[in-house]
């Protein structure tokens, strides 16, 4: 058996004679069998050799492994580090040509300088529309042409309230404005042709303009040479009930003071008249001496601003100014006593001061640059 299998633990020690039978010779030397000790197969050192089971004694033939496995792991490593790496730098350096200011997205515009002004509303709805009321002023010399979102976004908000087309309202004002970047729109505010109540506009904010833009266009679009085959259209958007926001927003867009704005407003249709519910009419304003009707309610309060800044352009007043005196000047052009507005004054000037007092309860925040 040794010889056959080529194997030296075979025992082979019983001692067989020829003489005496197996059995015999087995009691004759009763012996427990031999125990051998253990194979040890992990301290065998196998080598590669050109006759395999020359050296070997049977057992299959292993290569020692050139690289332990404990290197195969910290290399495996290394190399996974360095993949994730490379393909973090990729999506950075994709992130950078995006916004190569780092600005976060909410208040990016690519390739343009930004100046937050601090004194702008944060805590505003206006109804389902995206918040747009941070303004910033941009350099023309580094605008990009082909990144308009912040405009088109307020071009479509402003045209959902005024029901008109926007690809037409956009196209006519990108001309007008040497695709959004000539100087006299991005530092003085301003588009040639755009009037309000007889007055040139010259705005205080990007947005402003862009509102002041879109409301002549659907007023006075002859002023502008606009082409009016497409521009009416019917967009179903209808506004919400929620009047103090609408207020508060566009009155600081406008820059007017948001409580009174609330107290004209509510002292003329307390928000539930026929005027006001049937023709967004929240101010008794007229247009060739009949009730003005208005698409949707925040039109009826953007003409309001624009009246009341109207008022007191004629009185030589700043729109800061909201003492007693200012108020019962602006009521002797807007309701005249002889026309039996006796009650308008104080019904004005008290609702004025109560909603001074409940600023916070009404508009929900404090950030009113007209705040006391």
């Amino acid at each position: 058996l040794r010889k056959y299998h080529n194997n030296p633990h075979i025992a082979a020690d019983y001692n067989f004679d020829i003489d005496k039978p197996i059995v015999e010779e087995l009691k004759a030397k009763p012996r427990k069998p031999e125990t051998l000790p253990p194979m040890q197969m992990n301290n065998r050192k196998f080598s590669i050799a050109k006759d395999r089971n020359k050296y070997n004694y049977g057992y299959q033939t292993k290569t020692t492994p050139k690289i332990k496995y404990g290197y195969r792991l910290l290399i495996g490593s290394l190399v996974i580090i360095l993949g994730v790496g490379f393909i973090w730098n990729l999506n950075t350096e994709a992130a950078n040509k995006k916004n190569p200011l780092n600005v976060p997205p909410l208040l990016a515009k690519p390739e343009e300088s930004i100046e937050i002004i601090i004194d702008t509303p944060t805590n505003t709805d206006f109804d389902e529309l995206d918040d747009m009321s941070v303004y910033y002023s941009s350099d023309s010399s580094s605008k990009s042409v082909d990144n308009l979102s912040y405009e088109r976004d307020i071009i479509q908000k402003y045209c959902d309230i005024y029901h008109i087309n926007s690809d037409v309202v956009f196209s006519k004002l990108a001309a007008l404005t040497d695709n959004f970047t000539s100087d006299d729109f991005l530092t003085n505010f301003h588009i040639p042709g755009v009037t309000c109540k007889g007055e040139e506009v010259f705005a205080s904010s990007e947005e402003e303009i862009l509102l002041y833009a879109i409301r002549a266009m659907k007023q006075l679009p002859d002023q502008l040479d606009v082409d009016t085959t497409n521009l009416f259209i019917n967009n179903n958007y209808q506004s919400s009930t929620d009047y103090c926001s609408q207020i508060d927003y566009i009155s600081q867009v406008m820059g007017v003071d948001r409580c009174l704005v609330y107290a004209v407003c509510k002292a003329e249709c307390n928000f539930k008249s026929d005027l006001f519910l049937n023709a967004n009419n929240p101010a008794g304003l007229r247009m060739d001496g009949s009730w003005w009707h208005f698409d949707t309610a925040e039109e009826g309060f953007i003409e309001t601003c624009a009246e009341i800044i109207k008022y007191y352009r004629k009185i030589g007043k700043p729109l800061t100014d909201t003492s007693y005196t200012t108020l019962s000047q602006i009521g002797a052009i807007h309701a005249p006593i002889e026309d039996g507005n006796d009650l308008w004054l104080d019904n004005v000037w008290s609702i004025y001061n109560e909603a001074k007092k409940n600023e916070t309860e009404l508009f929900g925040s404090t950030n009113n640059r007209f705040s006391k």
